[in-house]
Order: structure tokens, then C-alpha cells, then sequence
């Protein structure tokens, strides 16, 4: 038994048959078995291979986002230097974080805003009483 797969028409595993078709060789499964051929019209991308839609709003967004900590007449240095800063302290608090020590200072912080809602309310009541 011939198969049309050993043609010259065959490229990358894809018979073109002259007609809008081309047909898909199938391939072997690992039980030894064979899926079937499948025939699909030329220039055809299955849709898990399309790229995903680009919509004006995406673009702009990524625009948006290279040029997020610009300022008009910075030269690209500084910016450059703004953005190794801001990298820094971002690794900074992450160490802190990994330390303990945020988390101490955000405890002083909620103690402090409690006390602060507290001196609130007891104005606010105060001020009901007269």
C-alpha cells in the first residue's frame, strides 16, 4: 500500500492536493495506533494558535506603561536612575518584609491609627453631649 504522503507535494507533513484543501498526515498514538488524516483549507490557524486580540485600549496600556515614570525634559539617564531607585526600595521593603521588621513597623502604625479613632470618637461624643 502506497501512500499519497510520499508524493513531492508533500511539505512539513502537509500534502498540497492542488484544490483550497490540504491535508494534515495524522500521527501515531502511543497505544500504536494512528489518528486519521485531516483535511483543512489552506492558510487555516487552529484557534489555540492564534495570537490573542490586540485592542486599541491593550496598546495603549503598554504604551502607558514604558513611559509610566516619565517626565517631559528628563533625560533617559535620570529616568534610568529614577527607576534603579524605585527598584531598590522595592527590594529593600521586600527584605524587610522577609525580616520581620515591616511588620513591626505596620504594627506601630495600626496602633497608632487606633488611637486616633479613639481620640475621634471621643471628640465626636463630647461634642454630642452639648
Amino acid at each position: 500500500m502506497t501512500s499519497a504522503f510520499n508524493d513531492e507535494r508533500v511539505h512539513g507533513g502537509i500534502l498540497q492536493d492542488g484544490t483550497e484543501y490540504e491535508i494534515i498526515r495524522g500521527s501515531l498514538r502511543p497505544d500504536g495506533t494512528r489518528r486519521p488524516d485531516v483535511k483543512v483549507r489552506k492558510g487555516y490557524v487552529a484557534q489555540d494558535e492564534m495570537k490573542p486580540l490586540e485592542t486599541k485600549g491593550s496598546r495603549y496600556r503598554e504604551r502607558q506603561e514604558a513611559v509610566k515614570d516619565w517626565v517631559p525634559g528628563m533625560s533617559q539617564a535620570m529616568h534610568q536612575n529614577q527607576k534603579d531607585l524605585k527598584q531598590k526600595q522595592k527590594d529593600d521593603k521586600q527584605s524587610q518584609r522577609a525580616s520581620g521588621r515591616l511588620s513591626d513597623q505596620r504594627a506601630v502604625d495600626e496602633k497608632k491609627e487606633q488611637q486616633k479613632e479613639e481620640q475621634r470618637r471621643k471628640q465626636k461624643e463630647a461634642e454630642e453631649k452639648k
